[in-house]
C-alpha cells in the first residue's frame, strides 16, 4: 500500500511540473495583454489623426492650387481687356474652367452645405 501512495505521489508530481499552472502568473499575464492591447490601439489611432492631416493637408493644397488658378485666369484675362478692350473668349473660357474646378473643391463644398 505505501507503494503504491508513494507511485501515486510521483505521478501526481510528475503530471503537475509537465503542466504547470501558477496561478500568480495568470494576473500579470493579463496586465501584459491588456497593456498590449492598449498600445496597439494608441498605436492605430495615432496612425488614423496623422493620415486624417495628411487628407486635410492635400485638400488644403488643392484648394489652394485652384484658387492660384482662378486669380491667374483672371489676371490673364484683365490684362487682355485692359490691352485691347476686347473681350477674348478664349481666356473667359479659361475662367470659367477654373472657377468650376474650384467648386469641385472639397473645402468649396463644405462651405456651400453649410
Amino acid at each position: 500500500m505505501k507503494c503504491a501512495a508513494n507511485l501515486l505521489l510521483c505521478l501526481l508530481q510528475t503530471v503537475a511540473l509537465a503542466n504547470p499552472q501558477s496561478p500568480a502568473h495568470q494576473p500579470y499575464s493579463q496586465i501584459e495583454q491588456a497593456e498590449s492591447e492598449l498600445e496597439s490601439s494608441n498605436a492605430r489611432m495615432q496612425l488614423e489623426r496623422e493620415a486624417l492631416r495628411q487628407q486635410a493637408k492635400y485638400e488644403e493644397d488643392e484648394f489652394v492650387k485652384r484658387v492660384n488658378n482662378l486669380l491667374s485666369a483672371l489676371r490673364d484675362f484683365s490684362s487682355s481687356y485692359n490691352g485691347g478692350h476686347v473681350v477674348n473668349v478664349k481666356r473667359i473660357k479659361e475662367m470659367r474652367k477654373a472657377l468650376h474646378d474650384l467648386e469641385k473643391s472639397a473645402w468649396f463644398r463644405s462651405y456651400k452645405d453649410n
